[in-house]
């Protein structure tokens, strides 16, 4: 009778919990702009739907004016939104949506609630830190960060994804709001002072499979595929009812892996986190596919690298193509 107790009081403090995450969950707003309307914007619609994220789209049917009128069109966004807003600004032509609200707000909370969180990338090829620029600002980012010991390979900030409270991401968004690159804005007033920034190191709200090669200054071997190694490298996929099984032999709630896209996720091999949102950096769109097919099954629609708001044959003999790695 007493182990019968104890084992109904630990369920009515989960779903305690879960209420609570609930609720609060309630408070996210999801932001993002696109003036393509294409597959990419189809399949993030369809993720967010389904999910049942709280989202504005801006910029449709607008011609695009440049990441300083994009930064500036989030500011007249966010000031509408409600102020114990939780805030997450995302792309909205290379996000694949993974996990629902209840699960983005307990990774937010795990990662210690921070005001402004940005995802983390292996690299910082943006703006003047471009390696195309001779100029040494991208050495000078390299050196002051793994100065600071970073926890992992993942340590520049990458703003295809922020998350924070609202009133510190607007703040972060009017001091870049004049910045040719508004990532690269972000990344200066990161290497000025450490505390700017949380980065989600474990990937429990994003993560970041950038398109190897050169100009994103991420290494890979030349008989390697440039498109997929990334992705092969440094994630599984991994069954919801495996990770429902996990939890409850640790006690933990498995509740979180129920609000999940599909019965597959994708966890980060070096950092265990299984991300909420997948963000293919460098305009990754080969893995964007892999991945998207997983998730989004029949629902996902292709996109061409090389025309990126059109589907066609080529885009989906691409997709079978990958599939055999």
């Amino acid at each position: 009778m007493k182990g019968l107790m104890i084992m109904e009081s630990r369920s009515d403090v989960i779903a305690t919990i879960q209420a609570q995450v609930i609720e609060r969950a309630k408070t996210i707003k999801v932001v993002t702009l696109s003036t393509d309307e294409g597959s990419a914007l189809d399949n993030w619609i369809f993720g967010a739907k389904k999910l049942g994220y709280d989202y504005t789209i801006l910029g449709r049917g607008e011609k695009w004016g440049g990441w300083s009128w994009r930064t500036k069109k989030y500011i007249d966004a966010v000031k509408l939104l409600p102020h114990n807003s939780i805030v997450l600004i995302v792309d909205g032509n290379d996000i694949l949506f993974a996990r629902g609200p209840a699960s983005l707000y307990r990774a937010y909370k795990a990662a210690g609630s921070p005001s402004l969180l940005f995802g983390g990338e292996a690299t910082c090829c943006v703006g003047k830190f471009s390696a195309q620029k001779l100029n040494g600002e991208r050495n000078r980012a390299i050196t002051t960060i793994d100065h600071r010991g970073p926890h992992n390979r993942w340590k520049f900030p990458n703003a295809g994804c922020i998350m924070g409270q609202r009133n510190a991401v607007l703040a972060a968004l009017e001091l870049v709001k004049d910045e040719p690159d508004d990532q690269a804005g972000h990344l200066e007033r990161y290497l000025n002072d450490e505390k700017y920034l949380h980065i989600d190191w474990d990937h429990r709200v994003v993560g970041n499979i950038n398109k190897p090669g050169t100009l994103y200054c991420v290494d890979t071997s030349v008989v390697e595929d440039k498109n997929t190694v990334e992705l092969q490298t440094y994630w599984e996929r991994v069954s919801t009812n495996e990770l429902i099984e996990e939890a409850k032999k640790t006690n933990t709630d498995p509740a979180q892996y129920r609000d999940s896209v599909s019965s597959v996720l994708y966890r980060n091999k070096e950092t265990n986190g299984i991300p909420c949102i997948l963000h293919f950096a460098g305009k990754n769109m080969q893995g964007y596919n892999v991945v998207g097919a997983t998730l989004y099954g029949s629902s996902f629609r292709p996109v061409s690298a090389d025309e990126p708001v059109s589907v066609g044959k080529s885009a989906l003999l691409s997709v079978a193509g990958l599939w055999k790695h």
